[in-house]
């Protein structure tokens, strides 16, 4: 049991996977990702921290009413607020 606590504290200490993606309209996405939120930071200044949430395909994090959305598929990413794409053709820097 002690081994199973020691590993579970490691697990959630771990410094995250951080990635910067540049976008269209020459946005920017920096996305801290943990076991089962995000972290995301927007070229104009806003932050989001969002859980993991169902997805059909990729990764999908979104606040409780669903009207933000951070959606991670294959290479790229995508940010979207209400029905709009707000951070659209988003991949990796240096990629």
């Amino acid at each position: 049991a002690v081994g199973f606590y020691i590993g579970l504290r490691y697990e959630n200490s771990k410094i995250p996977d951080v990635v910067e993606y540049a976008c269209a309209d020459k946005k920017t996405v920096g996305a801290q990702y943990y076991k089962d939120k995000v972290h995301v930071g927007l070229s104009d200044g806003r932050e989001y921290s969002l859980p993991q949430v169902m997805s059909a395909s990729g990764a999908r994090y979104a606040n409780a009413s669903e009207s933000v959305v951070f959606w991670n598929k294959g290479d790229g990413v995508f940010f979207q607020e209400g029905a709009l794409i707000t951070y659209s053709n988003c991949l990796e820097a240096g990629k």
